[in-house]
């Protein structure tokens, strides 16, 4: 073909449009090369043919592509889902328990502020016996283990004095020595002394009445 031939054909547009010129040209080239041979052309040297397999590869290709990364974020949406639903979870569960921990102890506190019948030991079963009282008391109390802590560590000792009480009335007793000092850790000597010194000023109240 004459460069004359080519210019007429349109391949001079390969400077202008890479793939449409260098296909529009190659089919030019395709069409009048074979002209004078008709059906010896082969399927498989047909430019046309080349380019229509090319760009269906290139199809074929970005659909598995994105097949495959629609696939790929859909995992990591719904990994990303589950841990955020068990972070949820784990907070709920958290929150559950710190709420009946305070329900708890706001019902402690209350029964412990109850009045057993005014100051002494009116209204007590034990009729002012501080050794009936301990008794009945460490009872239900901690089951008179001197170390017991309740769950929400308010409450301490065997007879689960809180920190400003033991405080308190460790500093009325004239025990500055214990002021200060975890209930739980004192021995239980000292736990009796500052329980005895609270019964005689102020009866079973500060236990809620019970004994």
């Amino acid at each position: 073909m004459t460069p004359r031939t080519r210019r007429r054909l349109g391949c001079g547009l390969i400077g202008r449009g890479l793939v449409v010129a260098v296909a529009t040209c190659a089919l030019a080239v395709a069409v009048v090369g074979t002209s004078g041979r008709g059906a010896r052309a082969q399927a498989e040297s047909d430019p046309v043919a080349v380019y229509s397999r090319l760009l269906h590869d290139v199809a074929v290709h970005d659909v598995n592509m994105a097949y495959a990364l629609s696939w790929t974020a859909a995992g990591v949406q719904e990994n990303g889902l589950a841990t955020l639903s068990a972070v949820n979870q784990a907070k709920a569960a958290f929150i559950a328990a710190a709420e009946e921990q305070q329900r708890r102890e706001a019902l402690a506190r209350f029964l412990r502020g109850r009045s057993g019948g005014g100051g002494g030991s009116r209204g007590s079963r034990c009729n002012g016996d501080f050794a009936c009282f301990k008794e009945c008391t460490l009872d239900i109390e901690s089951d008179g283990n001197y170390g017991a802590v309740s769950p929400g560590g308010t409450y301490r000792g065997a007879w689960q004095f809180d920190q400003r009480t033991w405080d308190s009335n460790a500093a009325a007793s004239g025990r500055h020595d214990l002021v200060g000092v975890d209930p739980a850790t004192a021995s239980p000597a000292d736990q009796d002394a500052m329980a005895y010194d609270l019964y005689q000023r102020r009866g079973n109240q500060p236990w809620g009445g019970r004994c």
